[in-house]
């Protein structure tokens, strides 16, 4: 579960007691997810999410998630807004830790889907890297490369007995991604998470997109890669039609340049390489209540792009 912050019915009611929402009808933590706290409240007025913002989220970078999230709600894209207090605050605090209370989005996230859906992620992703050139902060990526690097050497000693030669491949990828790695590519602010538990959707159509704590600035076709690894192998399948389709719709809004067309698979590689590592490094932790996603979907999906060098 993420619920990592337990809150009390009196804590909650102080809370909504700083805003404009109405009385305390209902509330429920939120067991899906990893990184935050997330309750879901009901009041006399309307629905929300209270997020309570854990360890993995930095404090200072909350101003530009909440106004990131502000521009891309303001152009469009359904997303989570954060409410201004009586005060005219939008973050609060408790047991040191910091909170917001959003908008709530209707919706569902979805356990399958089709080429259709794929599409629509795909015109989606494009349309949130549009926008972003009209967004003016900008937010260095906390999990590249040397990032990659780093919890690699932290975990070392431990991947080997995950899977037989696990260290050894992920070595020998770092080495390889580490000369061959992006440059001089188009950039801008990318969601850098966009899973399936990311999107919601009411009646086989987007309805919003959740979960900008990893957003920066960093390439598209390095998010593009993201969204084709969570999107487009099913039990660690690749599915083509998928890929295709998630790729059609994103060039329906935004062509790709040659350029980023050549650099797709170093791009899918290093997004493997990237959930692969950081879901080892949680797989390792010691902490209860906290969901582990597993490792070897990722190994697996590194495998496939060593093999495999699709074309757009």
């Amino acid at each position: 579960m993420a619920v990592h912050t337990v809150l009390e019915e009196n804590e909650i009611k102080r809370i909504l007691s700083l805003y404009d929402v109405g009385d305390l009808i209902d509330y429920k933590g939120i067991t899906q997810g990893i990184e935050n706290t997330n309750y879901f409240l009901k009041t006399s007025k309307e629905k929300y999410i209270l997020t309570i913002f854990e360890k993995r989220v930095n404090n200072r970078d909350l101003p530009f998630y909440l106004d990131l999230m502000d521009h891309i709600k303001s152009q469009g894209i359904n997303c989570p807004r954060s409410l201004l207090s009586n005060q005219k605050k939008r973050l609060q605090s408790i047991k040191k830790k910091k909170l917001a209370i959003f908008t709530f989005i209707h919706g569902k996230c979805l356990k399958n889907w089709n080429k259709d859906i794929c599409y629509s992620v795909g015109k989606e992703l494009a349309k949130l890297h549009k926008l972003s050139t009209n967004f003016h902060k900008e937010r260095n990526n906390d999990f590249s490369i040397d990032k990659w690097v780093s919890i690699f050497e932290k975990l070392k000693k431990k991947v080997g007995n995950f899977f037989p030669n696990t260290d050894s491949i992920i070595s020998k990828e770092l080495n390889f991604l580490k000369e061959n790695w992006l440059k001089n590519l188009p950039k801008g602010i990318i969601h850098g998470d966009l899973f399936p538990d990311n999107i919601l959707f009411k009646n086989n159509k987007i309805s919003g997109i959740i979960d900008f704590y990893f957003s920066c600035t960093d390439f598209f076709i390095y998010d593009l890669a993201i969204t084709i690894n969570a999107w487009c192998f099913n039990k660690n399948k690749f599915q083509h039609r998928f890929f295709s389709s998630l790729v059609n719709g994103y060039q329906s809004e935004r062509k790709l340049t040659e350029h980023e067309k050549n650099k797709l698979n170093i791009s899918l590689r290093g997004a493997a390489i990237r959930f692969l590592l950081t879901r080892l490094l949680d797989f390792y932790k010691e902490e209860k209540n906290f969901l582990k996603k597993d490792p070897l979907d990722f190994l697996n999906i590194l495998s496939f792009h060593t093999r495999n060098d699709l074309k757009c």
